[in-house]
């Protein structure tokens, strides 16, 4: 996203006249909002012999927001009647991701039984780019028409991450002799700044 006024008239003169203030503002408000689920279930019964029973669950969520913003005044002489002079640019980017992955194994035997389930949940989030708000080359003090006024030049950045990662897994065994194991394991990646790991 860019905002520029580059004034490229002959000096001296002006293209770009107003009788109050002049503000330059460019923002990004992208937004994300990501929700992934995956789930399994597993039953297993046996009236003699051996059972086993297993359960694997996966969820994977990955968001990317990438945004260059630009607020730009450039070889500008002001046409300023009065007021004051604003250049402005702010990023104000959000993600938002859950990511659940859920697991049920139930096993049941007269014999040995075995259950075994696993989850695994990760949210992986990326917020990049450049925020600029420039004035360049710009007779501001002096030089005709004259201008008294201030001068506000700001880049602001507000971006946001907000990841919640869950992973549930549940294991029943039930006989004359019964195992069970479960294993959750849950990854949240968050980055914001210029270019991915800078």
């Amino acid at each position: 996203i860019q905002a520029t006024i580059d004034d490229t008239t002959a000096p001296g003169t002006t293209s770009v006249k107003s009788k109050d203030a002049l503000n330059l503002i460019a923002t990004d408000e992208a937004r994300i909002d990501a929700t992934a689920v995956a789930a399994s279930a597993s039953l297993t019964g046996s009236r003699s012999g051996s059972s086993v029973s297993i359960g694997i669950g996966a969820s994977l969520a990955s968001n990317t927001i990438s945004r260059n913003t630009r607020a730009e005044l450039a070889n500008f002489v002001p046409g300023l009647a009065s007021g004051d002079l604003v250049v402005r640019s702010a990023n104000n980017s959000t993600i938002n991701s859950r990511s659940i992955a859920a697991t049920f194994s139930a096993t049941v035997g007269n014999g040995f039984s075995a259950g075994l389930t696993g989850g695994g949940a990760s949210s992986f989030n990326t917020i990049t780019g450049n925020n600029q708000a420039l004035i360049t080359n710009a007779n501001l003090g002096s030089g005709l028409p004259s201008w008294n006024g201030s001068v506000t030049v700001t880049a602001t950045d507000t971006s946001f991450i907000n990841a919640k990662v869950d992973a549930i897994s549940v294991d029943v065994a039930a006989g004359s002799t019964g195992l069970a194991a479960s294993i959750g394991v849950s990854i949240a990646r968050n980055f914001i700044g210029a270019t991915q790991g800078n």
